[in-house]
């Protein structure tokens, strides 16, 4: 999965408490770094656009969705 820069993210978690239930991480030249989003996979709460924003276009399977179809994690 991908940001709407190309950034490669995970996320961990999809029950947090707003405004950024979304916990995941970035994968930045360093290594791995936490991350959050809103809801609806927005960085800022104004929604206004910015780079690390879960990509719109793809689908995002999240952790609760992995558990209800029996999906498993790798």
């Amino acid at each position: 999965m991908k940001t709407r820069n190309g950034t490669p993210f995970r996320i961990y978690a999809a029950d947090g408490m707003p405004p950024f239930p979304l916990h995941g991480a970035i994968l930045l030249d360093e290594g791995w770094i936490s991350y959050e989003w809103t809801a609806e996979g927005f960085r800022n709460r104004d929604r206004e656009p910015h780079d690390l924003d879960i990509d719109h276009a793809m689908p995002v399977v999240l952790p609760r969705q992995i558990m209800k179809f029996g999906l498993g994690v790798n």
